[in-house]
């Protein structure tokens, strides 16, 4: 994690790659598409269907308090 609280794309693709057991990866949501590879416009339709229900389960857990954002569980463990 860079000071800035953000990820490193290609660090964090190089750890996971070196730390996660192959049979692990990929499981929380659509594979990414492999690069340089022509995706069907039904293929596309169905990954941009999986990302909108998710961002909804997500606004859910937000609004009925299962998510804390990032900053402010920061400022809370550094409070303690």
């Amino acid at each position: 994690m860079q000071s800035d609280g953000k990820i490193d794309v290609v660090v964090g693709l190089a750890w996971i790659e070196d730390n996660l057991d192959p049979s692990r990866r990929n499981k929380g949501g659509a594979p990414a598409a492999p690069a340089r590879v022509s995706t069907t416009l039904a293929e596309a339709k169905r990954l941009h269907e999986i990302v909108k229900v998710q961002r909804a389960k997500l606004a859910f857990e937000r609004e009925q308090g299962q998510l804390v954002e990032t900053a402010a569980a920061r400022r809370g463990a550094r409070a303690s």
